[in-house]
């Protein structure tokens, strides 16, 4: 988590991005503004709550980067 004062403010957050069986697949990157979250430990609690729900809709690396069906 680090914190920008400029355009407004904001936290960066990078973390790792997990499947539905908790794997590493990748990094998520984020930016949550100061008017969402007044700390960093908010910014991180936030963060962190919308990786695990997009994890829990990935089922495994391969689905998500499989082709799509036409």
């Amino acid at each position: 988590v680090y914190p920008h004062e400029e355009e407004g403010g904001f936290f960066d957050l990078g973390m790792p991005m997990m499947d539905k069986q908790q794997r590493a697949i990748g990094m998520m990157v984020m930016e949550i503004p100061y008017k969402n979250a007044v700390t960093q430990e908010d910014a991180l609690r936030m963060g962190l709550a919308i990786r695990n729900e997009i994890s829990a809709a990935i089922p495994s690396k391969e689905a998500l980067f499989a082709p799509v069906p036409r």
